[in-house]
């Protein structure tokens, strides 16, 4: 590995040196976390992730797992006085048929359907 970007740390390299990297692009890659990056990118989500500081306006998305399961999302509610606990589901494969009627579901199918004309993709 020859990490010569002085914006990279040299903890960075370290990680880098133990990561997979593309070794057929003809830009150095690594891949962290499931995502491809250049290394001074890398370093960038890896500065990011060591100092963001979650502000209470944030909106923080993650695994329904996760969330669901915390107190304030199962007994809290919205300012629209909506139970929080309501505003997920399971995420299982099929499990929309739970939620969206038969009139909904062709609607979408519609509005998929007429966003990809053109690109080459069917649904």
């Amino acid at each position: 590995m020859n990490v010569r970007d002085d914006n990279v740390s040299e903890e960075t390299k370290k990680l880098i040196s133990s990561l997979p990297t593309d070794e057929d692009s003809l830009v150095k890659l690594c891949k962290y976390q499931g995502c491809w990056y250049y290394y001074n990118t890398l370093q960038a989500v890896i500065n990011f992730q060591n100092n963001f500081q979650p502000q209470d306006t944030d909106i923080i998305s993650g695994p329904v797992d996760n969330l669901s399961g915390l107190e304030v999302n199962r007994t809290g509610k919205t300012l629209t006085n909506v139970d929080h606990n309501s505003l997920f589901r399971k995420g299982e494969v099929g499990g929309w048929k739970n939620y969206l009627t038969p009139e909904m579901e062709n609607k979408i199918d519609m509005i998929i359907d007429e966003e990809l004309k053109g690109s080459g993709l069917t649904f």
